[in-house]
């Protein structure tokens, strides 16, 4: 249980450095989403050009965004 609850900490910890703007939280969870958000990205364009670019833009709603994100919801 205390391996959950650590784990749980730690997102807390790594969401409020995103919320704060600091460069190596964002890059870490790009890095850490990147694969699989492009393979859903592909699903909707065949064009790679275009698959990157709504990857990108949906980062950039991520970033802006992440300051209403909550725990535990969807």
């Amino acid at each position: 249980m205390d391996f959950v609850i650590d784990i749980q900490h730690n997102e807390q910890d790594f969401i409020a450095a995103c919320i704060r703007n600091e460069k190596w939280a964002q890059q870490k969870l790009y890095e850490d989403h990147y694969p699989i958000m492009l393979t859903v990205c592909k699903r909707y364009s065949n064009n790679s050009n275009d698959s990157l670019d709504i990857l990108h833009e949906g980062f950039i709603k991520v970033f802006r965004h992440i300051s209403k994100y909550k725990a535990g919801t969807s």
